[in-house]
């Protein structure tokens, strides 16, 4: 059986970073995700709705991902499903499922139009760019396919 999940959100909040018994740090964050395959309420935007996902990672990503990042950042995460149960206050047992994070990558921060190396590039470059990034293919055989 296959559990793979790859995203890639916002994050709704600021995380928590906290420690397990044995030391090792854990930091947790949820992350909005829109879902265009979902089909909307009447009242709903038809083209947007967002999924509110819980995640965690652990390790040293962890510290690194709690100095770099905060409400409004864009990340993408991989990972795997981790399903839980606990009791609430009101003695009723509930279910959750959250992403257990295997690794992240920086994509925006909050404010940053774009973090240098990360995220798509941008669609419209300029005339400087564009000369540096051109190519010039003159017959079949310079062709790398």
């Amino acid at each position: 059986m296959l559990n793979n999940v790859v995203l890639v959100g916002n994050i709704v909040r600021d995380p928590v970073l906290r420690k397990t018994n044995t030391g090792q740090p854990v930091v947790s964050f949820r992350l909005a995700v829109n879902d265009s395959f979902r089909r909307p309420a009447p009242n709903e935007d038809k083209n947007k709705y967002t999924l509110f996902i819980d995640c965690s990672l652990f390790g040293p990503r962890a510290e690194t991902l709690m100095k770099y990042c905060k409400r409004g950042s864009t990340i993408g995460v991989t990972g795997r499903l981790e399903a839980d149960s606990y009791v609430g206050r009101d003695n009723l047992r509930r279910d959750t499922i959250r992403v257990r994070c295997d690794n992240f990558e920086f994509i925006s921060r909050k404010g940053d139009e774009r973090v240098p190396g990360a995220g798509p590039i941008d669609p419209e470059p300029t005339e400087e760019r564009a000369e540096t990034a051109s190519f010039d293919i003159n017959t079949e055989e310079d062709l790398p396919f």
